[in-house]
């Protein structure tokens, strides 16, 4: 017997307290075997053993042995021994190795009982410990002795694979095998070999939307994947198209009437100035959609699977191809941005300048004014590598760069590494942003002030110290991983520079007792994708212990805000359950939310019954005491006209209608201006938090460590 059988068997034993804990040697009776309807395996369930998803139970078999001698002769043996709990029939076991490969392969649940019936050869386990026998049941002998992986119920067969997928769908099962035979590249028998409920439930859903079909509502869980929340996920996906425009992305899109039908989108919305920050939140999701696809196929108990999967993995790198595509188009075509008449060369556009959105010259007005009369900000046609001239909105803000940059961190992580042009290219633009940024001392340097004067303009960015530290964090990783020993040395003397220059600031720029809990919020969504990439690329323990210990600060202030965009990315970083709880309870009460999101109800007769209203400028601090609680300690008195509740607002029934829920105060009351009948959202707010903790439970899940919690906060 292999060594590693040996210590699986002994260890296993000596937990049943069936051998002592010096024994150290199994004896092997290769010679016994049964014939046909061979003996039952009882699963140990009377000694504590409870098989669960995904557990390894140990089991052993027992028979009469009466028949067993000391010269080991072949005894048929056919007496069934009474029925234990858990139970499946398989071909063929013999030893560890072989009854992986036959569970993998085969198993049937009996409906009539619990009991596992093994035929053909069987190894006599015989232990060479004195007085084992006696501490046995009476005439019983452990004769095989092996660990499998329990998964039931599984479908083991093409008729349970096509029988499902039917039920499901409600298609015939001729269409069913089909779908199977073209998805999974010939048999499908194996399909759901091994998987849990909820798992065969998800690939089966996937096979659906995959052939075109639709699949009932789901009611097993994957993890943290609800059936509601995998729907949901599918949805939004499968709506993208029309928010999808030359690789960008716009959230809140108007349709010509209030049935909203496919194609027929009539405006880009509001907040299309916005674009780049968006399009990068929604790259970053479907990096992390990638990243999971691909550790199903890792993971993958056969061909099947993961060939299914491996078709997951290719929508999601079509999004992840066309997303990269604008964002690489949006900062690298300001390079034949020029300048106009005595202004140029000396201030010619350069590559690293972001801009908000481009369009192809001559597109509808309702994707872009192109005229005279357009917005100010609005600059073209310049032309770009394509051969298509295009009209680019600038406004330079430090909102774009931490949207796109975060959606290029991800790509450049969790897909470069299967694709080197990419990774490459993802790669350069990162130097080229932070590069553009660091020699214009975080400033951009416009050739033309608007469209009607020809003065060049500098705007100035440096207003965020976590930013700067992002941008420079995310130039030194792409260099290190993907570039060579100039860009390496030359990114390191950067870091260098920026963190002893901007390092020792960060202290007060995310210190909540500075930072409003209400005005300007978009800054706490800012600063959670920063923190995220800062402190998970830190290689110096020391400053990432700083970094950990300065995000505490704003944290003590937005952990309560119930936001699960911050909780999926404290969770990331601190593996603390609590987050991860209530990022799942948050997104499952965001879908009560975006039910309701085209009918935004103003709350403002609520004011004094359900809430307080007071002036949006009004903060009260709070100190932390020994027993957990919280303690107003002052209040700084309000002077604005505009208004918030006292207190955060329910996600399900009572936030307003918004672009990215996560990027909004939760003690907004009244009504918000995104929303109506005629206008559909992207989503961007579910997708992004349910792939980063479906990355961070399934694929990566981080390890258990919490920051002390800053004692002060805000409210």
């Amino acid at each position: 017997m292999p060594a590693y059988e040996q210590a699986s068997i002994i260890g296993f034993l000596k937990t049943l307290q069936v051998l002592p804990p010096g024994a150290k040697r199994l004896v092997i009776a290769d010679r016994s075997r049964f014939l046909a309807n061979g003996p039952a395996i009882e699963i140990l369930d009377k000694w504590g053993i409870r098989p669960t998803s995904r557990i390894l139970t140990t089991c052993v078999a027992f028979v009469d042995c009466s028949w067993l001698n000391r010269s080991k002769h072949h005894v048929a043996m056919n007496a069934p021994l009474k029925l234990p709990p858990q139970t499946a029939t398989v071909s063929k076991i013999s030893g560890l190795p072989g009854c992986f490969a036959r569970f993998r392969r085969r198993q049937t649940v009996l409906e009539s009982g619990a009991v596992m019936f093994v035929s053909g050869a069987t190894r006599c386990v015989e232990v060479d410990v004195e007085g084992l026998l006696s501490r046995l049941r009476a005439g019983l002998l452990a004769l095989t002795i092996t660990a499998f992986v329990v998964a039931l119920p599984t479908t083991r067969s093409r008729a349970d694979s096509v029988g499902a997928l039917a039920n499901l769908t409600g298609a015939s099962t001729s269409t069913c095998e089909g779908v199977l035979t073209d998805l999974t590249g010939g048999d499908s028998s194996m399909l759901l070999d091994g998987l849990m409920a909820g798992e065969a439930e998800e690939l089966l859903e996937l096979v659906a939307h995959l052939a075109g079909l639709t699949p009932a509502p789901g009611t097993n869980a994957a993890g943290i994947a609800k059936p509601a929340f995998r729907d949901m996920a599918e949805a939004l996906e499968e709506g993208m198209p029309d928010h999808l425009w030359y690789g960008q992305i716009f959230l809140d899109i108007r349709y010509a009437d209030t049935n909203r039908i496919p194609g027929q989108v009539v405006d880009i919305g509001p907040v299309a100035a916005d674009s780049a920050i968006w399009s990068g939140h929604y790259l970053a999701a479907e990096a992390f959609r990638y990243a999971l696809a691909r550790n199903k196929v890792a993971k993958a108990k056969n061909h099947p699977q993961a060939s299914v999967w491996g078709r997951e993995m290719a929508r999601a790198r079509q999004r992840v191809n066309l997303m990269v595509a604008g964002a690489h188009r949006n900062l690298n075509i300001s390079k034949n941005w020029k300048a106009i008449g005595l202004y140029s060369p000396a201030f010619d556009g350069e590559a690293g300048m972001l801009f908000r959105n481009s369009f192809p010259e001559g597109v509808p007005t309702w994707q872009q004014n192109q005229g005279p009369n357009r917005d100010t900000r609005i600059f073209g046609p310049v032309p770009w590598d394509d051969g298509t001239n295009y009209y680019c909105m600038s406004s330079f803000t430090r909102d774009q760069y931490t949207g796109c940059v975060l959606g290029l961190l991800m790509t450049f992580d969790l897909v470069g590494p299967d694709d080197a042009s990419l990774r490459a290219e993802v790669g350069n633009d990162l130097m080229t942003m932070a590069d553009y940024l660091v020699r214009h001392e975080w400033s951009v340097v416009r050739p033309q002030n608007t469209p009607q004067d020809a003065t060049p303009a500098i705007q100035p960015l440096g207003n965020g110290i976590s930013w700067v530290l992002f941008m420079t964090e995310a130039a030194r990783h792409a260099a290190w991983v993907a570039d060579g020993l100039t860009a390496q040395a030359k990114w390191e003397a950067t870091w260098t520079e920026t963190l002893a220059t901007f390092g020792p600031f960060l202290v007060v720029d995310q210190n909540g007792l500075v930072q409003s809990p209400n005005q300007s919020y978009f800054s706490h969504n800012l600063s959670h994708g920063q923190a995220y990439n800062n402190i998970r690329l830190e290689p110096d323990p020391a400053v990432r212990d700083y970094f950990r210990q300065c995000f505490s600060m704003e944290d003590s202030t937005t952990k309560d805000d119930g936001n699960a965009y911050f909780e999926a990315v404290t969770y990331a970083l601190t593996g603390e359950s609590q987050r991860l709880n209530l990022a799942v309870q948050h997104l499952q009460d965001w879908l009560l939310y975006y039910a309701r999101w085209t009918q935004p109800t103003d709350l403002s007769a609520r004011c004094g019954i359900d809430f307080q209203c007071i002036p949006q400028d009004q903060v009260t601090y709070e100190a932390r005491q020994p027993d957990g609680t919280w303690t107003a300690i002052a209040t700084k008195q309000g002077t604005s006209t505009q208004q918030r509740t006292d207190r955060v607002l329910r996600i399900a029934d009572e936030r307003q209608p918004q672009d990215f829920l996560w990027q909004r105060t939760p003690y907004q009351y009244t009504l918000a201006p995104e929303a109506s009948p005629l206008e559909r959202n992207a989503g961007v707010d579910f997708l992004l938090p349910y792939y980063i903790l479906r990355f961070h439970t399934e694929v990566a899940p981080p390890a258990y460590a919490p920051w002390p919690e800053y004692p002060q906060r805000s409210r």
